[in-house]
């Protein structure tokens, strides 16, 4: 039950707004539209995973 509330907090708040503010940025505000949110969901929390997966391999590399 616990392990579900956490996965459930990592990938609906946090790699959700991670990748939906990376791709705002990345695109100048064009994806994703407000009416292709539902549908990109996935690929929005996929984004925010890999960008968060991303920044601790960089902070690990130059701490390394």
């Amino acid at each position: 039950m616990i392990g579900w509330i956490l996965e459930d907090i990592l990938f609906e708040v946090v790699c959700y707004w991670i990748g939906y503010v990376f791709l705002k940025v990345v695109t100048l505000g064009r994806f994703p539209d407000k009416e292709e949110i539902d549908r990109r969901k996935g690929r929005i929390k996929f984004v925010g995973l890999m960008v968060i997966i991303l920044g601790v391999a960089t902070i690990g590399l130059f701490l390394a």
